[in-house]
Formats: structure tokens, sequence, C-alpha cells
């Protein structure tokens, strides 16, 4: 779904929740295992801690591990709010 609203296939106002009903687990994880820190207001995003930068840099450098989830991120680009803004027609808020 999320490469259908990227190309411009598809709105990116659909329900979200359909992506990965996942990833509240994942980031729950993530933050009780200090690889991300909540911040800006009402906790709305979150960046990498200097641990879970580290083990981004681990992940990155290991051509054999996630080689599926590496390829598809490579075909997103550069990510940045605005650049989020510009291929999802700005239909999600990029507080």
């Amino acid at each position: 779904m999320l490469e259908a609203w990227w190309s411009g296939r598809r709105f990116a106002d659909t329900v979200t929740e359909r992506i990965d009903p996942t990833l509240q687990v994942t980031l729950n994880l993530a933050l009780s295992h200090n690889l991300i820190a909540l911040k800006g207001g009402q906790n709305q995003r979150v960046m990498l801690t200097e641990l879970g930068s580290a083990l981004a840099e681990s992940l990155s450098t290991e051509p054999d591990l996630m080689t599926t989830e590496k390829s598809f991120l490579n075909q997103l680009g550069n990510l940045s709010d605005a650049q989020i803004a510009r291929k999802l027609g700005n239909s999600i808020s990029t507080r």
C-alpha cells in the first residue's frame, strides 16, 4: 500500500493502520530497548537513540541481513518531512 501511495497510484488518506498492524508493537519494543526516543508535541515523532543508530549502522554494513527491507527502503530514496508531504500530496500530517 505504501508503494501505491508513494507512486501516486492511491490516495494516502486511506486508513494507515492497515499498512502494518504490528507497527505499534514494534515501536513499543524499540522504545523499551532504548533504540528510539519520542520527541515532538504529544509524542508524534520518534527518533533513533545513539544505541538505535549504532544498531542501524551495524545492520547496514551486513549485506546478507534484511535484504528485502533494505531494497524496499532504497526505492524510497532520501526521506524528509518535505519529501513525504510532496509524494503523499500533503494528505498526511508531517508534524
